[in-house]
């Protein structure tokens, strides 16, 4: 993805994730032109999700929310440093970086990056993730 699209990105993603849902009916409003196009990519490749919010009766509309896969990817965007060091780290040691974006996909967000680049976080999930597959 090319540096100004990161940037689109990112001002959506931190959008939806500081708002916690955005509904469709007033999207206009949140957004520009350039960002709109965005946010279709971004539903198409599973950053985003349309939903249906029905929790107030007879006023259902459909809203915008990030996903996992969302949160992990504007993770990486705002700290680039420190995840490059932490990826950088597990290879050295020897680990399956492969699995390396589901290991942030399966992150609470609400911490700082400090609690979740740990290597000890890392060989936890490796290990859950390979018992997974066993079973």
């Amino acid at each position: 993805m090319e540096p100004n699209q990161n940037l689109i990105n990112e001002t959506v993603l931190t959008l939806v994730n500081s708002t916690g849902a955005v509904p469709l009916r007033n999207l206009n409003n949140y957004i520009i032109k350039s960002q709109q196009d965005a946010i279709f990519n971004l539903i198409e490749e599973g950053y985003l999700i349309v939903s249906l919010n029905d929790t107030i009766p007879h006023q259902s509309f459909e809203e915008l929310t990030i996903t996992q896969k969302g949160k992990a990817y504007l993770f990486k965007l705002n700290y680039p440093r420190q995840v490059k060091l932490f990826y950088d780290e597990l290879i050295v040691l020897g680990f399956d970086v492969t699995l390396f974006d589901e290991f942030l996909e399966a992150q609470n967000f609400n911490k700082t990056y400090h609690t979740i680049l740990i290597v000890n976080n890392f060989v936890t999930f490796e290990e859950t993730y390979h018992q997974l597959l066993t079973v």
